[in-house]
């Protein structure tokens, strides 16, 4: 009896083994439905490419530029000071005669024949009258000795006077005629004496230095000192060596303040060499208020022009002494490019831009160059400052 109740399976089991069976098979349909079949995944897979261009992003738009025709000159520095040209020293004619005015000053532009000073002209002046006066008198000591003379002479025809009383009219004729004479002299130094007690500009230009003070005893020295016709010139120091680069007629360009300039012209050179074995380049400036007699002036000589590519200055980077580009390579997608660092030589600025020896149908990247790294794929939005369309046609 036992033994049959132990062989004997109850409902229960057989629901509990049904059951398990059905939650087996669904579980196996469940897994089976979420994995894809060969023809589903061909179906949902996209295009692979073997250009490695085209699986790399566009790291970013960049501004590029192109090398740009510029024209460079040979230059030869050198140092100098500033003289007159030509001057012109001014004394008085007179001596021991005080300066009772002084009209003009340092700096002042004048005319040839202007009236720079005056000086006291009292006692020139009473001279003057004084030497009219005794000229008058002659003249009038003149006519009395021809009249005498000639009331004389018909008496000596009738023997009723003396031919040396005759001798003695004649003498005081001759004598008055020569005191006209010297009266006049005087006279006319007199008047020269006293258009002497202006002081004239002998020549146009530039009142340089001036010595001339009120009350001043005029002795013959120089009184005023005048530029001739305001003309500076650049007397450059040259190396014997270069001297051969330069010849009449070249330009040469003076730096001033604010960064303003002002360009004469080489006359010549010194014949021989001073005492510290230089050459002197002798340069015709304009006439400009802001260049004075004695200043020490840098300055260029311009010895030749050339024309030759440049780029700008934001374009270059320099690493290690040595300057680079990012040069932009086209890609065959559209409006992209592969930039490489490429190594270049630069020369000397010019503004904004910098002469460098690069091809001139190169693009490289005009700005923000250090946000970039070898062979990063960019987009171009600007070439020399133009818009570039990236619209696909």
């Amino acid at each position: 009896m036992n033994k049959l109740s132990a062989t004997k399976k109850s409902p229960v089991f057989w629901v509990a083994v049904f059951a398990t069976l059905i939650i087996g098979v669904l579980i196996g349909r469940f897994s089976q439905s979420n994995t894809p079949s060969p023809l589903s995944n061909d179906t949902h897979k996209k295009p692979q490419t073997n250009n490695s261009e085209q699986q790399k992003a566009v790291v970013m738009m960049v501004e590029a530029a192109t090398p740009i025709p510029v024209e460079v000159t040979e230059t030869l520095d050198a140092t100098g000071i500033i003289h007159a040209k030509d001057t012109a020293e001014v004394s008085g004619k007179l001596t021991g005669t005080t300066i009772e005015k002084v009209l003009v000053d340092v700096g002042d532009t004048v005319k040839a024949g202007q009236v720079l000073a005056v000086l006291d002209s009292q006692a020139l002046k009473d001279t003057l009258v004084q030497a009219e006066a005794d000229l008058a008198l002659s003249h009038a000591n003149l006519k009395k000795a021809e009249a005498d003379l000639a009331r004389v002479e018909p008496l000596l025809k009738i023997d009723a006077i003396s031919r040396q009383e005759v001798d003695n009219y004649r003498t005081i004729l001759a004598q008055t005629k020569a005191t006209i004479t010297s009266n006049e002299a005087r006279l006319n130094n007199a008047k020269t004496n006293l258009k002497n007690t202006l002081i004239v500009a002998p020549v146009s230009g530039i009142i340089s230095s001036k010595t001339a003070e009120v009350g001043l005893l005029v002795n013959g020295s120089s009184l005023f000192s005048i530029i001739k016709n305001g003309q500076l010139e650049w007397r450059a120091v040259i190396d014997p060596k270069d001297a051969s680069k330069l010849s009449g007629g070249q330009s040469a360009v003076l730096a001033l303040n604010n960064d303003e300039s002002i360009t004469g012209k080489l006359s010549h050179l010194s014949p021989t060499a001073d005492n510290s074995h230089q050459l002197i380049a002798y340069v015709l400036l304009p006439n400009n208020k802001k260049i004075k007699a004695g200043m020490y002036q840098a300055g260029q000589f311009i010895l030749s022009f050339e024309q030759k590519l440049a780029l700008p200055v934001s374009a270059v980077m320099t690493t290690d002494g040595y300057d680079y580009v990012w040069v932009l390579h086209p890609n065959t997608s559209q409006n992209t490019y592969t930039v490489k660092r490429a190594k270049i030589t630069t020369h000397n600025r010019i503004g904004d831009k910098i002469v460098a020896e690069i091809d001139k149908n190169a693009i490289v990247v005009a700005k923000s160059t250090s946000f970039l790294s070898e062979n990063d794929i960019v987009g171009v939005a600007f070439i020399n400052n133009q818009a570039v369309s990236n619209e696909v046609k």
